[in-house]
């Protein structure tokens, strides 16, 4: 749900991160907006440290590529 007040690169943000897998918009969210650090989202996901990383790293990727993509 989109608030009052919000700016339009916000919701345009938002729209992005709806887009991606769901796996990758839980890991991103975990690690930006909650704050947890990989070995934390390693123990949330049942993953190893390298697996999160991975894991993570994937979902930079598809952000990335989903913010060029919306320019």
């Amino acid at each position: 749900m989109i608030g009052p007040g919000l700016s339009e690169e916000s919701i345009e943000f938002m729209e992005i991160l709806q887009r991606l897998k769901e796996e990758h918009r839980q890991v991103l969210l975990m690690r930006y907006h909650i704050g947890l650090g990989v070995d934390e989202i390693a123990s949330v996901l049942g993953k190893t440290y390298r697996g999160a990383e991975s894991l993570l790293s994937r979902a930079r990727a598809e952000l990335k590529s989903a913010m060029m993509l919306d320019e």
